[in-house]
């Protein structure tokens, strides 16, 4: 039976797990839906997550809407940035770089993410930072966005990750993903999480020495992209909401990028 999220909201039944800029969760025993928020910043930006869902087949069962998705709960640890192990970084940059050596389907009807124009747009905004150097580094991204392409999901953060039975990998929730190149995907793992020093250099290591073609220099470029991109997000997040924190996030994301 299709969902309806104005009858979910108000059924006790179903609890609230997340209520977004661009997306509302819901769960209820072991099924979770996920209702698309329509709004200027989807607009521009897009989302592509049933395609992908369906193209890679990232869920057993999955009950599709054009405005939302369900599928079942499934049975994971939770990965959490300060505790995590060395294995787990290890098994994260092995699951990542078999997410990028999946062949893009001929018929694909995936396109690359609206990066540029998402920038443009969020450049407008009242609450915006300009950060050093960003018109040269949106210049140099530019070259490399687009090619080479690789399914990526574009926003690794740690509730985008799930640890399965032996420490098994699964990343989750590609509404920011698409086929682009693999080194925005590589720097939303690094730039979105406080990882050490240590820590990145053993994911990186790992997805490096399984790779053929690693251009460090590419990667670079694409860190420090991903975190003024991802800062401005915040920032816009904050002018959306007025909530403290994502000024913060924007902040320490900026950091990140170096």
């Amino acid at each position: 039976m299709k969902k309806n999220e104005k009858i979910i909201k108000i059924d006790p039944n179903w609890a609230k797990d997340k209520i977004g800029l661009s997306n509302n969760v819901y769960y209820k025993n072991d099924i979770i839906c996920k209702f698309f928020v329509k709004n200027k910043f989807t607009d521009v930006y897009g989302n592509q997550e049933i395609l992908i869902l369906k193209e890679l087949k990232v869920f057993d069962y999955l009950e599709i809407e054009n405005n939302y998705f369900c599928t079942k709960i499934i049975k994971h640890k939770a990965f959490k940035t300060e505790e995590v192990k060395d294995q787990i970084l290890i098994n994260c940059a092995k699951e990542i770089y078999r997410l990028h050596n999946i062949k893009i389907k001929n018929n694909t009807k995936l396109r690359e993410p609206n990066f540029l124009k998402t920038w443009n747009f969020l450049n407008t905004q009242k609450e915006i930072f300009n950060y050093p150097n960003e018109s040269i580094i949106l210049e140099e991204v530019l070259k490399f966005l687009n090619k080479d392409l690789v399914y990526a999901n574009n926003d690794i953060v740690d509730g985008n990750i799930l640890i399965l039975n032996n420490d098994n990998i699964k990343i989750i929730d590609y509404e920011y993903g698409g086929i682009n190149s693999k080194y925005l995907d590589l720097a939303s793992f690094i730039v979105k999480r406080k990882l050490t020093k240590k820590q990145e250099d053993v994911f990186l290591q790992t997805y490096i020495n399984l790779s053929l073609d690693f251009d460090y220099y590419k990667f670079v470029i694409a860190r420090i992209f991903t975190a003024y991109f991802w800062a401005k997000w915040a920032r816009y997040k904050y002018q959306e909401t007025k909530e403290n924190i994502y000024a913060e996030i924007a902040d320490w994301l900026v950091l990140r990028g170096k």
